[in-house]
């Protein structure tokens, strides 16, 4: 948005917004996306300074109510209604009665699958502790690790990673050393060691980037626009202004007026809020216009919407399918279970797999051979399975 007019003309009307203008004046292209680095002098390899970008992640879903909700969502039916350890849910709880030391973490075993497939829908990657017995015949105990909290030890020679580091705070390990954890090896000699699982990226050695990672502007412009919405609030609704300055400044009088009304009045925070200047005279006074406050409403509706689209499609889901509400669209159809379908076999299995496959090959080291997770289905899915098999029968 054009702010000053430095030429000797009388003042024009106000110019409407634009999509673009809205999206500049909440800061949406300030996302830099870390690449990891070996350093010297350094075992571990961060994500990003001090391991800052998990922590932008778990920012921005806490920031955006929506991308938040589609998290939990997908986590929920990704995890699913808990482990199974045979074909129904009484014979499963049957086993786990007969065959208990197996399993001896089996009280909390669905909440540690459903902490990490959280942390792998946000990070794109995620974790977990297991505990061998003393004499490594079996393990006894299993833990959610934090994923924002895990940087990757350095690969060998092979292009493996031997190891991992813990800190609670890796801007400060002085105060908060890092801890080292053996990856997980059945050959290895640490009681405890580290299952860290990842998607094969290009070009990502060492973490992978979260499925929605191409949305992530819009994430935090979702977060944002609460922000702006906030302020105008706070601040009374005040329309914003555009100022004309008739008077042709050096190249640092324009630096300094730029960098001073931005300071005041832009970014999500400052919506609305009033602006206080001071001139050596009359005529030397800027002219302030107001905007039309009506447009702005109209452009921040239209960008709200493309925020909720480009979210959702990075998120590779129907908006019903994940509890958002569409308008003109009335309980289940013939289309959204076809979406629940497509959604079911192209997105929720798939990151399904990529989790329990590593639960499994913990669990076969205890002697447990069947592994699977009771999954999810809507009431709708269940009545169409049920009259497509009695049509099977007749």
């Amino acid at each position: 948005m054009a702010l000053f007019n430095f030429g000797n003309k009388q003042p024009e009307q106000p110019k409407s917004v634009t999509g673009k203008d809205i999206l500049e004046t909440i800061n949406m292209r300030n996302i830099e996306i870390p690449q990891p680095k070996e350093q010297r002098g350094y075992e571990w390899v961060l994500y990003g300074q001090h391991n800052q970008f998990p922590l932008d992640l778990l920012e921005y879903r806490n920031s955006s109510s929506l991308h938040d909700s589609i998290i939990e969502s997908k986590t929920n039916l990704i995890a699913g209604n808990g482990f199974m350890f045979d074909t129904t849910r009484e014979l499963s709880n049957q086993f786990l009665v007969e065959n208990w030391k197996l399993v001896p973490f089996w009280r909390k075993l669905d909440k540690i699958f459903w902490l990490v497939t959280r942390d792998q829908q946000t990070f794109g990657y995620s974790c977990f502790e297991i505990i061998y017995s003393m004499d490594r015949t079996r393990i006894v105990d299993m833990n959610w690790v934090d994923a924002s909290r895990i940087a990757c030890g350095k690969r060998d020679e092979n292009g493996d990673i031997k190891s991992y580091f813990y800190s609670e705070n890796w801007s400060n390990i002085k105060q908060y050393p890092a801890k080292e954890i053996q990856a997980y090896d059945p050959n290895g000699d640490s009681l405890r060691q580290l299952v860290f699982i990842k998607r094969e990226d290009n070009n990502m050695d060492y973490y992978s980037l979260p499925t929605y990672f191409s949305a992530l502007r819009w994430i935090k412009a979702d977060g944002l626009m609460a922000e702006y919405n906030l302020a105008a609030i706070n601040n009374g609704f005040s329309p914003s202004i555009v100022f004309k300055f008739y008077k042709k400044p050096s190249p640092e009088e324009r630096r300094m007026n730029s960098e001073a009304i931005k300071a005041q009045h832009g970014g999500a925070k400052n919506a609305g809020k009033a602006i206080i200047l001071y001139s050596d005279g009359k005529e030397l006074a800027p002219d302030i216009d107001t905007l039309d406050a009506t447009n702005i409403d109209a452009r921040l509706l239209q960008v709200a919407d493309q925020i909720v689209q480009q979210i959702i499609t990075a998120h590779r889901a129907h908006p019903q399918l994940l509890g958002i509400q569409t308008p003109g669209k009335l309980g289940y159809s013939s289309e959204l279970l076809q979406s629940w379908q497509i959604f079911d076999s192209m997105v929720i299995k798939p990151e399904r797999k990529l989790v329990l496959d590593a639960f499994k090959e913990v669990l076969v080291y205890n002697g447990v051979i069947r592994t699977d997770i009771e999954p999810i289905i809507p009431v709708e899915a269940q009545q169409q399975q049920q009259v497509t098999l009695t049509k099977i029968i007749q």
